[in-house]
């Protein structure tokens, strides 16, 4: 059975979106591993998990919606990145689905893993679909371009699978927004 840890950039993102600790999914990972989907990239894998305790964290826009913005780093050490948030309630989920990066994966990068772990939960997306949703265009760019001390995993895509994914990106997000918290 592989060593699975939750790394401490979940920690301190995630669990304002969850009322469990989020070790306490990691046997409900285990369990789901064999129909775990493929990520945006080889190393990354999505793997579906009860959607018990999780709080949704998108809203679809409607014309006219307050956005909000903030300019801050993700966590300390990071170069700050633009947020774009809004106000009420969010859309009901569909599915939440752990991000597990290998440990092979995080040592590419300068991410702080323990790479005595065979994977590491970086996050947990609560989507409004069954379906892998694509992430934010921002966050993808940032992974694409792997942006100096931003965080974020190199994609490894071709100009073309970028282009389609930043498509996807795009239409997906276009009219939806993370919920302040």
């Amino acid at each position: 059975m592989p060593k699975i840890i939750i790394s401490p950039f979940c920690k301190n993102r995630e669990q304002q979106t969850c009322d469990v600790p989020l070790e306490s999914k990691i046997k409900d990972i285990h369990d789901n591993l064999p129909n775990a989907k493929p990520g945006y990239r080889d190393g990354v894998i999505l793997v579906e998990v009860s959607p018990s305790g999780f709080r949704g964290q998108i809203r679809t826009l409607q014309s006219g919606d307050t956005l909000q913005g903030v300019f801050k780093p993700r966590q300390e050490g990071e170069t700050p990145r633009k947020e774009i948030r809004t106000a009420g309630a969010p859309d009901p989920l569909a599915a939440v689905f752990a991000v597990l990066y290998h440990r092979d994966t995080l040592a590419e990068g300068d991410e702080n893993s323990d790479l005595s772990a065979d994977y590491e939960v970086v996050t947990f997306l609560a989507q409004l679909t069954k379906e892998p949703q694509p992430m934010t265009p921002e966050t993808l760019m940032a992974n694409h371009f792997h942006y100096e001390g931003n965080g974020g995993t190199a994609t490894n895509m071709t100009p073309e699978e970028f282009e389609a994914a930043l498509k996807a990106s795009f239409l997906f997000w276009e009219n939806k927004a993370i919920v302040a918290p």
